[in-house]
């Protein structure tokens, strides 16, 4: 046993440029520089994704905080925004209420009052039926003489509609204002003018700026068109600033807001924003908050700077330990090198001693134990594939059948002692023997082409004919199985069996059928010669007896009219029986081809050959959704009749009732012919399909009792089955099943 301590290692290739003693882990081709090298790329993919994962979210959870931020208030300054406009239309609305009519100057004084509390209102006015200002705040001069016909506000409110204008420029004071207007009704209620005011822009500027959403938070109003309304905040900080109604926000700005959706866009001022927009005064305006992405993410570029200087130090932990780990693994794997080139050449008695391993991992210790119990188990190796060979060589040689080895030219290489015993031929006299020297003549071709097969790499099983030593033949079943070495077919091995004594009893039994079928032919044509023979003498008897009783009946008393009753009854249920009979083998001789058969229809053409029975029990039949089946359409009908008739029949109610249904399965349909009968008895079910067998008189109920026989033998050449299910005096249901496969039993 090797001790693995001793070293024995060779000269090591140095690089030009790197010391590989002094810096393993730098060279990719040792174990230590490639786990040093999965480690880093480990660790810098594990870290890379957690801080993508962590920015992901934490972007994601501080936009979330941001935009809800904005969208509160946004949502606070839509509802002040459209409760101030209630407001402002209510104080219109009670301008209009003043004594305007009688008390002109009184309400022009009040006016100059009103508007100096009221400091949201640029002017208000009062206008006649032609649009002629007769109250203003203005002076005289601004108002007298100016018509106001074509304005919108005076169109609408004249019309008796309140009026709200967007903001627009006063052509007077030239001052963003947004004008309301009412009209004005006299105390009979009809309209003499309207009241119009405008409302001052820079209160609703000042509530917008107002507002403050961290340092650079602001709010902006804009009409629908993206025209600005209000002065922002921050645009001290641009070189032009912004005008009202001449300002306009760019389109794609403008629709990511009007969606009412959290938004991130660049604004007027060219920074990233995220804000959110809402509609307000009656989705004239969007009202618009936004906060700058800088101001937003400052708080999470402070964080990624800790995360990264953390992960910065956590690697270089992680280097350190890899390097240590890398070397208690190195060594005992170098070990294991030098033990496998001891194996590989040929010494199995090379063993590691796990005493120089004391500083390896279990894991490698484990290893080392499990490469000793490897070349031990190789050390006995051979004596097991010895025995392998002995075991394979006893499994050929004790083998009862011929078992043989031919080369690519077909000759003999190696056999067992069955192939002598099979074939008369001595071991020496078949070994290099052509196997074809063994063929009957008219074998060869069919022999060849499978020999030629299985060279092709395909087993086959075949039978052929042989002839033996002493010249008498034999038939053997031979399994072909092609020998390959490192994938290339270098011959064929084979298992011959002989199966002489089975063809024998084959073609015995073969002729036993074929002598049996002719039996069958001569019973079938004897049964119908003998139906037709025996119903000659029974019509002879019956009519010679009905012709005594005519001739001599007052000579005869009332005893001997009873007898020639009997017979004459006798010879008549005998020509039954014998019809019966004849119908009974017709169904397998007389049967036709199988076709396409409606079930419907033939329960219908049923029901019209029974229609005096059906009219004399009022019987009733039902049935609907039968299907379209491949049988024998007389044979259906015949089938159908029986058993409908049966369910006339034998029935106690005064109004018999047959329902015939049909399921349909996998392989065949399902019928069923059910009924209100007197039922069967449960001893009796077992029975009722054979021949002639009856459960009641014929006083009771008249019939032979071959019907049902009939039906069965009808199913069973149809690949189906009939059977019953049935309560005593709780009616009866025949089912009955026809294959789907349409194959005609002849």
């Amino acid at each position: 046993m090797s001790n693995c301590g001793e070293n024995h290692s060779g000269p090591r290739e140095r690089s030009p440029f790197v010391d590989m003693k002094r810096f393993p882990f730098l060279h990719l081709k040792t174990l230590k520089g490639r786990l040093w090298l999965l480690g880093c790329a480990l660790f810098t993919l594990a870290g890379s994704i957690s801080i993508l994962y962590y920015s992901w979210v934490e972007m994601r959870v501080l936009k979330e905080e941001a935009v809800e931020q904005i969208r509160f208030s946004t949502e606070q300054h839509h509802a002040f925004i459209d409760h101030w406009y209630e407001h402002r239309m209510a104080d219109i609305r009670s301008l209009a209420k003043l004594d305007w009519l009688n008390n002109p100057n009184e309400v022009s004084q009040f006016l100059r009052s009103y508007s100096r509390e009221k400091s949201e209102f640029e002017f208000i006015t009062f206008f006649d039926q032609n649009g002629e200002g007769f109250i203003s705040t203005f002076e005289a001069a601004q108002y007298r003489g100016k018509h106001v016909r074509d304005r919108d506000y005076f169109k609408a409110a004249i019309k008796g509609e309140d009026y709200s204008s967007d903001v627009v420029m006063n052509r007077v004071t030239n001052a963003p204002v947004m004008i309301f207007a009412t009209p004005l009704r006299d105390p009979s209620g009809d309209i003499r003018g309207i009241v119009s005011g405008g409302i001052k822009m820079e209160f609703v500027n000042e509530l917008i700026n107002h507002f403050q959403l961290g340092q650079t938070g602001e709010m902006l109003l804009v009409n629908k068109h993206g025209q600005l309304l209000t002065i922002p905040r921050l645009s001290g900080e641009l070189s032009e600033r912004p005008r009202i109604l001449e300002t306009k926000v760019s389109d794609s700005f403008l629709s990511s807001v009007v969606s009412a959706q959290a938004y991130s866009h660049t604004d007027y001022r060219g920074k990233e924003v995220y804000g959110i927009g809402d509609w307000t005064n009656d989705k004239k305006w969007i009202v618009i908050g936004k906060i700058d992405r800088s101001e937003v993410m400052k708080p999470f570029l402070t964080r990624m700077i800790y995360m990264t200087l953390g992960l910065l130090v956590f690697l270089i932990i992680f280097i350190i330990l890899i390097f240590r780990v890398s070397k208690t693994v190195e060594r005992p794997l170098q070990k294991l090198v030098t033990g496998t080139g001891y194996i590989s050449g040929g010494d199995y008695s090379y063993r590691i001693l796990s005493q120089a391993l004391k500083s390896a991992p279990i894991e490698m210790v484990r290893l080392v134990e499990h490469f000793n119990m490897m070349a031990a188990a190789l050390e006995s190796k051979e004596s097991l594939l010895e025995q392998s060979r002995q075991r394979i060589y006893s499994l050929v040689d004790y083998n009862r059948d011929a078992v043989y080895a031919l080369d690519t030219q077909g000759r003999f290489t190696d056999l067992n002692q069955a192939c002598s015993q099979l074939t008369g031929y001595s071991m020496e006299e078949l070994n290099m023997t052509v196997f074809s020297a063994l063929m009957v003549k008219s074998e060869l071709p069919n022999a060849n082409r499978i020999f030629q097969r299985t060279l092709e790499g395909s087993s086959m099983d075949f039978e052929t004919t042989i002839l033996h030593k002493e010249g008498h033949k034999l038939n053997l079943h031979v399994t072909s199985i092609p020998i390959k070495v490192n994938g290339e077919v270098v011959g064929v091995y084979g298992i011959a069996k002989d199966i002489t004594a089975v063809k024998h009893a084959q073609s015995k039994l073969a002729y036993q059928a074929k002598e049996l079928e002719r039996s069958n032919r001569d019973l079938q044509q004897f049964a119908y010669i003998a139906s037709h023979d025996l119903q000659e003498p029974l019509r002879m008897i019956s009519s010679y007896l009905q012709l005594l009783e005519k001739r001599y009946k007052d000579q005869l008393d009332q005893d001997a009219i009873d007898f020639i009753w009997y017979a004459v009854d006798g010879s008549k249920r005998m020509q039954t029986l014998i019809n019966d009979l004849l119908a009974y083998s017709r169904v397998e001789t007389k049967g036709k081809s199988f076709d396409k058969v409606d079930m419907g229809e033939v329960v219908k053409k049923a029901s019209q050959n029974l229609q005096k029975s059906v009219e004399e029990k009022s019987a009733s039949i039902h049935y609907s959704n039968l299907p379209l089946i491949c049988a024998d359409h007389t044979q259906m009908l015949q089938l159908l009749q029986n058993l409908i008739s049966n369910g006339i029949k034998f029935t106690t109610v005064s109004q018999p009732e047959i329902r015939i249904s049909a399921i349909e399965h996998e392989g065949a349909w399902e019928f069923a012919v059910q009924d209100n009968g007197i039922g069967i008895a449960e001893e009796h079910v077992s029975r009722i399909f054979e021949i002639f067998q009856r459960l009641h008189t014929r006083a009771e109920y008249p019939g032979t009792g071959i019907g049902l026989a009939i039906c069965k033998k009808i199913v069973e050449r149809h690949n189906g089955t009939i059977w019953v299910e049935s309560v005593e005096g709780a009616g009866t249901t025949f089912r009955f099943t026809i294959s789907k496969q349409g194959e005609n039993k002849r």
